[in-house]
């Protein structure tokens, strides 16, 4: 048997070799340059991502400057409006204690005018004339017995003695404003009673006036049987509301004018 040797030329060997090498290499570099493409897709939705961020952080900074400016505003606002909430507290709480220490004075006043009369009529019997505070006014209750005869409005002498003597305080104390209050008991019309009770109040100012109490001050009220102090069923009852009211109030012009701040 002879042995052949068999010779195989290099040139196709190594054009097989680069050729499946180049096939290779370009495998790759469509798989790379597949993932460079994908990277600059995601390069490019992170930049827009990116800038989606910096636009919502640059509105979000805007609004973070906007609401803080807000804020204090607000905080100035109400410190401001806690100051004048102070200052309205501070002017109330003065007008309060000027109204408390007016009605203070106010009450001092009443009293000392209801000793003054009291003292003024105690040579009266008690049951003719009745002194007493009612409503921060000092109320002078005079019996139809001591001032007129029944059905009359002429003043009895001693109840001219009796007003003589109210004239007296009262013009001690000029700021004090009365009102004379004639009242009757139910017998009768009630137009008549009530011009008698009219009657009676102007007699009682007519008097007063002579004794130097000014006109001015003092207003006249009829108030027939209407304002009944007691049951006009019974005798008793009916005397007690024929009866003449001097009402005596002092002048409430400071106090009213505290209450509304037109005082200095």
């Amino acid at each position: 048997m002879n042995n052949k040797s068999f010779y195989i030329s290099p040139t196709p060997f190594f054009l097989l070799i680069f050729f499946l090498s180049a096939c290779v290499s370009k495998k790759k570099f469509i798989a790379k340059e597949g993932e460079l493409a994908l990277c600059r897709d995601q390069v490019a939705a992170l930049t827009i991502e990116k800038n989606n961020a910096n636009d919502k952080i640059a509105t979000l900074e805007s609004i973070q400057i906007d609401l803080t400016k807000e804020i204090e505003t607000l905080r100035n606002d109400m410190g401001e409006a806690l100051r004048k909430k102070e200052e309205e507290l501070k002017a109330k709480e003065t007008k309060l204690k000027e109204l408390e220490q007016l009605i203070q004075a106010l009450n001092q006043k009443v009293e000392k005018l209801r000793s003054a009369i009291t003292k003024a009529m105690e040579s009266f019997k008690s049951e003719d004339i009745s002194v007493m505070i009612k409503e921060g006014k000092v109320y002078v209750s005079l019996s139809e017995k001591l001032l007129f005869k029944s059905g009359s409005y002429k003043v009895d002498p001693l109840g001219v003695d009796a007003l003589k003597k109210l004239a007296v305080v009262l013009n001690q104390q000029p700021e004090i404003n009365i009102t004379i209050e004639g009242h009757t008991d139910n017998v009768g019309t009630d137009f008549s009673n009530w011009d008698l009770s009219v009657m009676r109040a102007t007699s009682i100012i007519r008097i007063l006036t002579e004794k130097g109490v000014t006109s001015s001050r003092i207003t006249a009220s009829g108030r027939g049987p209407f304002v009944p102090v007691a049951d006009n069923e019974t005798e008793e009852g009916r005397a007690k509301n024929r009866r003449t009211e001097i009402i005596l109030a002092p002048n409430m012009q400071e106090f009213f004018d505290i209450l509304n701040g037109t005082t200095e």
